[in-house]
């Protein structure tokens, strides 16, 4: 009877409705454990929807095909990790412009947790500290991020070799693109309408002569 009933619902105009009836359905039939059924019911979600590839997921997990489950919910994982770091991101900058240093060295230390946490290695685990030593005009903390950076360039893909992400495919750069990466920071660090504050800093002016010098 209940379910007739939201089965009627999935005719409504209402988009809102229709997606609560699905859900309502897809549930009852995943607790009696009849998958097919549960399953047909994820089609009146959008496929970029995440509740639907999250139950996808579990649907996957509970009928034995494994590796499709690992893959749907790592995909996930990685997705939301990147949601959230860009996020936080724009929340730092909105903490800089704001004046409110203290909540912006939060964000940054909180991102860089977050990046570690999840295996994104210590380019990525860094980069949003720069931005904030640059809006400060902080010469020492900047030239010291600026070098880690550099430093660090070939692990910006380590969350590819990371077992949390182990039954993902991801592609594989060559040492050129890592030599490339670094020559572009190198001339993005040498801006001088960005970073011009760092004008007579030694390791700054050696950046600049390397950058001339390619």
């Amino acid at each position: 009877m209940i379910c007739s009933w939201f089965s009627g619902l999935l005719e409504s105009e209402d988009l809102s409705i229709r997606k609560s009836a699905a859900e309502a359905l897809f549930h009852f039939y995943y607790r009696k454990e009849d998958y097919q059924i549960a399953e047909r019911y994820l089609l009146y979600y959008s496929e970029d929807n995440p509740e639907r590839k999250l139950m996808q997921a579990n649907i996957y997990a509970k009928t034995g095909k494994i590796n499709e489950a690992y893959v749907a919910y790592e995909e996930m994982m990685l997705a939301e990790v990147n949601q959230l770091r860009i996020i936080m991101n724009a929340l730092q900058i909105l903490c800089e412009e704001d004046g409110d240093f203290d909540l912006a060295h939060r964000v940054a230390d909180a991102s860089s947790d977050v990046a570690k946490c999840f295996d994104m290695g210590v380019y990525q685990e860094i980069s949003m500290q720069l931005e904030l030593a640059a809006y400060e005009k902080n010469i020492d903390e900047t030239a010291r991020i600026m070098e880690k950076l550099i430093s660090n360039c070939d692990s910006i893909s380590d969350f590819t070799k990371s077992k949390l992400f182990s039954h993902l495919s991801f592609k594989q750069y060559g040492k050129d693109f890592y030599e490339d990466l670094r020559s572009d920071l190198v001339k993005r660090f040498c801006d001088e309408e960005t970073f011009g504050y760092m004008s007579g800093n030694i390791y700054w002016e050696t950046l600049k002569d390397k950058s001339h010098k390619e």
